[in-house]
């Protein structure tokens, strides 16, 4: 996945990307966990033609393709004439807010212990033997 980081990274210094608002001052455009891939950008058709071409380039190379059926596109506040226009290039169905992965909600506001049951019912004996927990370090 390091190749794919790069790719990004290169095709994104074009000056027709365009970051998300709240990504542009560390400028990111990815974030990868296990198996799963999400991207950002700002809701234009050059942005979003970028990174699809970055997905594309990487299938050519890697032979590892995203899997259409379990992907989608999640937009806020996007023109309808140019949100039209993204999705008719790709092959995503359009997903509904709020987001969830593994059952927990993502969301910019801090989350309850209550938001974190669905991950927690996965276990056997519905608690973990192992739990990692976050963990905040004063220096």
């Amino acid at each position: 996945m390091e190749f794919f980081s790069r790719l990004i990274k290169r095709n994104t210094c074009n000056s027709e990307f365009n970051f998300h608002q709240k990504c542009e001052k560390l400028k990111i455009t990815h974030l990868l966990f296990a198996d799963d891939l999400m991207l950002f950008s700002c809701g234009d058709l050059p942005s979003v033609h970028i990174l699809m071409e970055c997905l594309w380039e990487f299938r050519d190379v890697s032979d590892l393709d995203v899997n259409a059926s379990k992907s989608s596109i999640f937009t806020a506040s996007i023109v309808n004439y140019e949100l039209e226009g993204i999705l008719a290039r790709m092959e995503f169905t359009r997903g509904e807010m709020p987001v969830q992965y593994l059952g927990i909600p993502l969301a910019a506001q801090r989350l309850s212990v209550s938001d974190y049951s669905p991950l927690v019912e996965r276990f056997p004996s519905g608690r973990p033997s192992h739990f990692l927990l976050p963990v905040v370090w004063n220096v």
